[in-house]
Formats: C-alpha cells, sequence, structure tokens
C-alpha cells in the first residue's frame, strides 16, 4: 500500500494505491487505509469510487518506427515502487535532448530515442515485478530479503538517502 500526494487547489488531497491477488470489497479497502493512515493524515474522507486495474507490466515498442511512445504508453510497471511518473518525465527530457540534438529528418530518430528509453525502463520493470513478486510470496526466503533489505534502508544512511533521491527522480542509478 502507497500514498502518493494528488494536489488539490480546495483541500488536502491522496491517492491511495493498494496491490494485491485477493478480491477485496471496498470497504476493507477503506479499513485498511484508515488502518494504516489516520495517524499521518488525520481524518480521511473517501471519494464515492473506488477503481480497479489489472497490472500487466511490460514495455512497448512502436514496430512502424514511426511514434515515440512516452510515460505509460512507453511502459507499464508495478506502481510498488511509484516510479511511473519519474520515468515518464525522464522520458520527456530524452525526447526533448534528442530533438535539439539531432537533425528531424532523420529516420533513426524513434529508434535511438527507444534504445536511449530501453534500459533504465527494463531495469525498473524488473525491479518493480521483483518487489512485488517478493511481497506476494509469503514464504520464509521472501520475508527474509523483505526484512533484510528494509533494516538495511532503516540503518544506513547513505543507502536510504539515495533510495529517497532516487525515488524522488533526484539521482540517476542507470
Amino acid at each position: 500500500m502507497a500514498v502518493l500526494p494528488s494536489p488539490n487547489s480546495r483541500e488536502n488531497s491522496s491517492t491511495f494505491i493498494y496491490s494485491t491477488k485477493d478480491k477485496l470489497s471496498n470497504g476493507a479497502i477503506y479499513r485498511l487505509i484508515k488502518k494504516n493512515f489516520t495517524r499521518s493524515h488525520g481524518t480521511i474522507k473517501f471519494n464515492k469510487k473506488i477503481n480497479h486495474f489489472s497490472i500487466s507490466p511490460h514495455i512497448s515498442k512502436d514496430l512502424s518506427n514511426k511514434y515515440f511512445l512516452i510515460g505509460d504508453t512507453l511502459r507499464s510497471i508495478h506502481p510498488v515502487a511509484g516510479q511511473g511518473w519519474n520515468l515518464g518525465i525522464k522520458d520527456i527530457q530524452t525526447l526533448s535532448a534528442l530533438i535539439n540534438n539531432q537533425n528531424l529528418g532523420d529516420e533513426n530518430l524513434v529508434k535511438r530515442y527507444s534504445q536511449m528509453r530501453l534500459l533504465e525502463s527494463t531495469g525498473y520493470l524488473s525491479f518493480t515485478t521483483l518487489i512485488n513478486f517478493l511481497y506476494e510470496n509469503n514464504n520464509p526466503w521472501a520475508n527474509l530479503i523483505v526484512k533484510g533489505v528494509f533494516n538495511s534502508l532503516k540503518n544506513l544512511n547513505f543507502l536510504r538517502e539515495s533510495f529517497i533521491k532516487q525515488a524522488m527522480g533526484r539521482m540517476k542509478l542507470i
């Protein structure tokens, strides 16, 4: 479960993201959110609608070599790490830099852009799929790995700060 800010000019607002293999009622989701976030967010008022989305992680490729794919059009990754937005921004930055430095008539421009974004997209797709797999598989090995990584992040300042900077899009891993 994760919470993301959703700026609203009239009130404080957040989006709660929850991933599970189990089918939960809206009431069960409301109870989970209140249990885990009331202390940090105060009184929580819910919109009437909860959206459910199937997750199908993948990286897309334009086979016609005519279109620049960015953001969710380029890739679908599990929201467990909250990096979809950051990757979309990096797609735009990469495309802008490429267009500024290349001839727009170059027939390999789309291919070059796609190659530039492939490594990072694949890295995040692999990372988020692994994290989700570890959390969904409640077995002793997965639990040991999750606890070990969590304790490392909690106890090692440089690792925690690097993780936070990366999550905020302020540090490049690739």
